[in-house]
């Protein structure tokens, strides 16, 4: 072999073995800022709940498939304004009794997602997949919920269910948006 050859392939290897990791750490940035992009506070969320980066990326990673493989749909215009209606009469009842419009609030925002084409599942599982599309929005159906279950276990006060029910609407508001096409 002659010292030209010997150069060259002594370079290749340099270059491939300095070269593999920095491919692989401009990847895995790569990931982190598309999921950071893509999930929002949801991701810091997770990273701090898990204290493992990488555990959590798997995480949303897993999240995003399982939400790819799903079915949805947008409501028809038909569809959102009986939403609209059911969450008006909502809206009204609260003056009367904030509790119970706050669960019918809940159930709505159930109804939506089922409409929309997610499963009907477990809560955790629920949250999981609404931060896939409305990772901004995640945080308010967690907190909803939370004065929610305080309410059933020792009552909350009237504020407490004001706010529950106001984030309950930010996501219901998102999932009752009609097709563009206005069918």
């Amino acid at each position: 072999m002659d010292t030209t050859t010997l150069i060259i392939t002594l370079a290749t290897i340099v270059i491939v073995i300095v070269g593999l990791p920095l491919a692989f750490v401009f990847i895995r940035r790569q990931r982190t800022q598309q999921l950071q992009k893509a999930f929002g506070p949801e991701y810091d969320r997770m990273s701090h709940e898990m204290g493992n980066q990488r555990q959590a990326e798997k995480e949303l990673e897993e999240r995003r498939k399982r939400v790819e493989s799903l079915q949805l749909r947008t409501l028809t215009t038909d569809e959102s304004q009986r939403f609209q209606r059911d969450w008006i009469q909502t809206q009204t009842e609260f003056v009367d009794n904030p509790s119970r419009a706050v669960e019918k609030a809940h159930h709505l925002v159930v109804e939506a997602l089922l409409a929309r084409g997610y499963p009907n599942s477990e809560y955790e599982d629920r949250v999981a997949d609404i931060s896939v599309d409305y990772p901004e929005l995640v945080s308010n159906y967690r907190n909803a919920r939370a004065i929610r279950k305080h309410d059933q276990q020792n009552g909350a006060t009237t504020d407490e269910l004001m706010l529950s029910f106001t984030q309950y609407r930010s996501l219901f508001e998102e999932l009752i948006r009609p097709e563009e096409n206005g069918s």
